[in-house]
Parts: structure tokens; sequence; C-alpha cells
């Protein structure tokens, strides 16, 4: 599915990244109109405010439809270890400086809740544009752990993320063919692993119409 790009709430449309006739839409047209929030961050401008407000927008439409729980659906993805708070502004902060700068570096303190603010994006970044790769290193093997079991599930468990994002991967052709060669693979690794041993740590492969995971950093099977 193509990007399309979708007015912003200061263009008269109060339900961006959706569409404003969501509402209206059949299932599928629904479907694809929320794959379609997540990529918003993906359009084209050359504004770097409009660039800014679009990733942070995709981001916490992932986050708010395919990582908080939902009692009424019967919906826990398991991302959150406690009910979900609202954003804090330093998160959104570094999302803006991510949406236009090549490189980057915040340093926040503990309690801050960088790991979940690192996930969720990376998360979104890997289904919404495969060819992404990610590498992440913190300090320990049990943080690095954490983190590539976390969201190893989400790719394996989650079932909103699978009705939504498994139809753009299917087809035949040079389609299918494109796809499965722009996988997005996340590494996560620690200084302990770096510095001391090379223990197995989880790593994870979202490759076209199937979500494939290994255990080992170092023997995969593909």
């Amino acid at each position: 599915m193509r990007i399309k790009r979708v007015p912003t709430k200061s263009e008269g449309n109060p339900l961006f990244p959706l569409p404003p006739d969501y509402e209206t839409l059949t299932p599928d047209g629904q479907r694809q109109a929320r794959v379609n929030a997540c990529r918003q961050w993906l359009v084209p401008t050359k504004d770097p405010s409009d660039k800014a407000l679009r990733f942070v927008s995709s981001v916490l439409f992932f986050d708010h439809w395919y990582l908080f729980p939902d009692e009424e659906d019967d919906f826990n993805p398991m991302f959150y270890d406690e009910d979900p708070v609202p954003i804090p502004d330093g998160h959104l902060g570094i999302y803006k400086e991510w949406a236009n700068a090549r490189a980057s570096i915040t340093i926040a303190p503990r309690g801050f809740a960088k790991s979940n603010c690192i996930r969720k994006a990376i998360l979104m970044q890997m289904m919404t544009r495969p060819g992404y790769s990610f590498i992440y290193a913190t300090s320990t093997n049990d943080n690095a752990k954490q983190t590539g079991q976390i969201l190893k599930t989400q790719f394996t468990e989650n079932a909103r993320i699978h009705e939504d994002w498994m139809p753009e991967f299917r087809g035949s052709g040079r389609y299918r063919q494109r796809v499965v060669s722009e996988v997005a693979v996340l590494d996560v690794t620690s200084w302990m692993t770096r510095n001391m041993t090379l223990e197995h740590l989880p790593r994870c492969r979202f490759s076209g119409p199937t979500w494939t995971t290994c255990c080992s950093r170092w023997s995969c099977p593909w």
C-alpha cells in the first residue's frame, strides 16, 4: 500500500494521523488507514516541524493502538509491566530530535523510561519500513535480553499487529521479492557481552510475509 499524506489537526483533521473519514470506512479500509497512520513519518516534507509532528504522531498512534491494553476488546499485548501513563514531554522531545537528525545524543536520568521510549520507536520503524536495522546496546546482559524478548514477543504474539500488518506483506511476483529482500533486523547487545563474553542474545528479524525469530546472534537459521 502506498503512503498517503493525511491532513493534520491544524489543517482541519481532528483524527490525525487517521484520515477524517475513518469512522465511515469499511473494516479493511480502517485497517489500511491504521497502517497508513503509522507510516506518516515517511511522508516526504521539507518542513522540520511537520516532519517532527508526523514522526511523533506515528509513534503515539502505534503505541496506543498496538501496545496499550484494551479491556473492551480483550486485548493485552503485554508490552507494559504496569498500566500505561501519559507519555512524558521528554520522550516527545527525543522523537522530534530523531525525526530531523541523522545522529543525536540524549542524556536522561534513571526512571525516565528510556527503554520503553526506544522500544516502541524501534517496533514502529521496523514494522512500517522494512530495511531498517537496529543495534540496541545497553549496560548489562539482563537488560539486553529483556529488550530483545519484549520486541520479539510483539512480532510473534501481538494479535493487532498480525491482523493489520500481515496483509501488507502478502502477494506474489515482484512485490513479494522486493519485500522479502528488505528485512528489518534487530541485534541486542551489552557492555558485558562486548567486553567479557559472547553470550547468546535474542535476535529478531521481520521479513515480509512472516515473522522469523532466533535466540542466537551468532548462528541464525536464515
